[in-house]
């Protein structure tokens, strides 16, 4: 295909301020405003034949409507991806990737299956060492999604005064992140585990013989830390947006909080407001313990989620 001509300076800029717009609202979770930013990048971007430019910022959009269970949006713009984009490229994988985690969550296995098997047999990585770095990486998140699309919620939402009760209750145990993560992990019932092996099961069958041994296994059902750890990966990049961004409206009440109890009274509202809805009473105190020991900000510092995008970086890194 042909390169196209380059942007002129009143198109570049207006394509860099969009561009930067566009992040800044995927970071905060307001797919809302993605839409309509989305839209004015197409009328720069299309005309004047930067396609792969738009399709990377309507993926990019994509991954925030999967975290944002807005499923069937994400859906239809990661299928146009695929359809307007070479095989050849990261573009198209990453596309089929998040496909098939939107479809997990859909419980559509045989979609996701089938993109799944596009995404990690595609030739877009050529290199050994860095196509090893790439299975790794996806595996790491189908565990972490897999565990999250296969649980459900408690028949009676707990109250603010049980989460606030057990949170003080770990507190006063002076509960270490390995007791954190091992409650948490405790309370994973064993058919979500199983879920998550299904889904190893199902990715390493797609692979050549010789590769199989590059997918990491799910951890032993008795590790209960380790499983802890995925549930915490899996639900950050679902808080992150909510809580995280230096000038979110989170942010801007937590300066003038102190207590402990009050933040975590603080934390709850949000995760209600933004519909975060975690599965069971101990694992919402588990989040909640976790966060508060580390500090919010500390938290925010420590657990930056990494998007299926942001992974191109650290193959580029890799690859220097």
């Amino acid at each position: 295909m042909k390169r196209p001509s380059a942007l002129n300076q009143t198109q570049k800029a207006r394509y860099t301020n969009l561009r930067a717009q566009m992040i800044k609202a995927c970071q905060i979770g307001d797919t809302e405003s993605g839409k309509i930013i989305l839209h004015e990048i197409r009328s720069i971007l299309l005309p004047t034949g930067h396609h792969m430019k738009y399709y990377e910022m309507m993926l990019f959009l994509s991954e925030t409507l999967i975290l944002k269970k807005e499923y069937k949006t994400a859906e239809c713009f990661l299928l146009r991806i695929t359809e307007s984009t070479s095989k050849t490229t990261r573009t198209f994988q990453e596309a089929n990737i998040l496909l098939s985690i939107c479809n997990l969550h859909l419980h559509n296995l045989l979609s996701a299956q089938s993109h799944l098997s596009i995404a990690i047999n595609s030739c877009a990585i050529k290199n050994v060492e860095l196509r090893k770095s790439f299975l790794e990486d996806i595996s790491q998140r189908f565990k972490e999604e897999s565990l999250l699309a296969s649980l459900g919620s408690e028949a009676r939402e707990p109250t603010t005064k049980e989460i606030i009760e057990g949170v003080q209750k770990n507190f006063m145990s002076n509960a270490s992140d390995h007791d954190i993560l091992q409650q948490i992990g405790r309370s994973i019932p064993h058919k979500s585990i199983e879920f998550m092996e299904q889904i190893y099961e199902m990715a390493k069958n797609q692979l050549p013989f010789n590769e199989q041994k590059m997918l990491p296994p799910p951890p032993d059902p008795k590790d209960t830390v380790k499983i802890g750890k995925i549930f915490i990966n899996a639900i950050i990049k679902r808080l992150w947006p909510a809580i995280c961004p230096p000038k979110c409206k989170f942010q801007q009440g937590l300066s003038k909080i102190q207590d402990p109890s009050n933040i975590a009274t603080y934390l709850i509202a949000e995760f209600s407001s933004k519909g975060i809805t975690l599965p069971t009473i101990t694992i919402t105190t588990g989040v909640i313990t976790y966060i508060i020991k580390y500090t919010v900000n500390g938290f925010c510092k420590r657990h930056h989620p990494t998007t299926i995008m942001g992974l191109r970086h650290k193959r580029a890194t890799h690859e220097m």
